[in-house]
């Protein structure tokens, strides 16, 4: 496999947990098939590794979040708050790494970005779990990540 060669198929029924016991109900929610990456890659350019995720809707303008992390930048969508992108500046770093990171970013967990949900849609404004759902993604296809760089540096000493 080349190095940046999109990682797929991701489906995302993978990441629902339907049944949440709400308020006074059982309340059933499932992600948008736009806010789960259908894919994603690792990629090494000027001696800098990126993990760039893909989504079904087109491509979107995105910012850097500021953050306190100096060896990682992160790419948010602008509309949609999506992670687009993780930069690694100096080296590739381990999961536990990336979870903080994110976790600064995002409810660090399911239970938390439903409670989240649950008052935003009480405001009827929309809600921001997609975090939550890249955090999986990314969580899940690491050690794969990780073993793709491996193979790289290896390949190139």
């Amino acid at each position: 496999m080349r190095h940046d060669e999109w990682i797929s198929p991701i489906e995302p029924c993978d990441y629902d947990e339907p049944h949440e016991v709400g308020l006074e109900t059982e309340t059933e929610i499932l992600f948008s098939p736009y806010d789960v990456p259908d894919a994603l890659r690792l990629i090494h350019q000027d001696g800098r590794f990126s993990v760039e995720l893909r989504y079904l809707s087109d491509e979107e303008p995105w910012t850097l979040l500021d953050h306190d992390d100096p060896d990682m930048d992160v790419r948010l969508g602008i509309h949609s708050n999506r992670i687009i992108a993780l930069d690694m500046k100096n080296h590739f770093p381990r999961w536990e790494k990336v979870r903080q990171v994110i976790g600064s970013i995002g409810p660090p967990d399911r239970s938390k970005a439903m409670g989240r949900w649950r008052s935003r849609h009480q405001n009827r404004e929309m809600p921001q779990v997609n975090h939550y759902v890249a955090r999986a993604v990314l969580e899940r296809f690491w050690p794969e990540l990780e073993q793709q760089q491996r193979e790289l540096l290896q390949a190139r000493t």
